[in-house]
């Protein structure tokens, strides 16, 4: 690896084979994640109505507590990494943390949406791939709603896509959750066209929520378009 004896090399305690990295480094590494091996740990993460997580985490610069604005546990994770980079450079962690509670995603990645029907919508439509979705799938699961639907494109340049899609398909029956696929017929349900899917969701209940996500040959933001304006 490109870093030297005076940098740091910032892992993932949480996937063995990012673990693996450090024995390609002469760098210190530090570790974060949920392990407890972790150097940076999160130590709580609570996820509110609609998925968005308070977290807590632990430190050898000390301890920062902050809420997340976008959902996802997934992304907590990653927060928690960000909290490594601040601690790395001397930054106060609360201040870091802060900033995180506040800080804007770019469009389209599990961003909230309301459709015309009042209908809560998570997008997710830039991008998609068997663990962005499955991550995505368990956000959607953990919000308070009446209904609970999956809006799925196409996952492209997989080595094996009806095995992805298939496993995608039957996280979402375990988990309860309705799956309306756009466009492909590799999540074993009817496929439907983007003017079909705004026709089923336009009377959406205000207790329901949507997850649309695809990836990016799939467009899925045309559809949240079609579906708020």
């Amino acid at each position: 690896m490109a870093l030297d004896a005076s940098g740091f090399a910032i892992l993932n305690a949480d996937d063995d084979r990012v673990v693996a990295m450090q024995s390609l480094t002469s760098a210190r590494v530090i570790t974060y994640g949920v392990a407890p091996t972790a150097d940076v740990r999160m130590t709580g993460c609570v996820l509110d109505e609609r998925a968005c997580a308070s977290v807590t985490a632990e430190s050898p610069w000390g301890k920062a507590s902050w809420k997340m604005n976008v959902p996802g546990e997934h992304m907590a994770h990653n927060a928690v990494g960000a909290i490594a980079v601040a601690g790395i450079v001397g930054l106060d962690l609360q201040l870091a943390a802060d900033a995180i509670s506040t800080s804007i995603l770019s469009e389209m990645r599990m961003q909230h949406r309301i459709a015309r029907s009042g209908a809560l919508i998570i997008d997710d439509s830039y991008n998609a791939n068997p663990a962005s979705i499955a991550a995505a799938l368990h956000a959607l699961n953990a919000t308070h709603a009446s209904r609970r639907i999956a809006v799925l494109g196409v996952m492209a340049e997989l080595s094996e896509p009806e095995r992805d899609h298939l496993q995608i398909s039957r996280l979402a029956k375990q988990l309860g959750i309705e799956i309306i696929a756009v466009e492909t017929d590799m999540y074993e349900v009817q496929s439907q066209t983007r003017d079909e899917v705004v026709a089923m969701l336009s009377a959406a209940e205000k207790t329901a929520v949507i997850l649309i996500k695809g990836s990016r040959v799939a467009q899925l933001e045309k559809l949240v378009s079609l579906l708020i304006n």
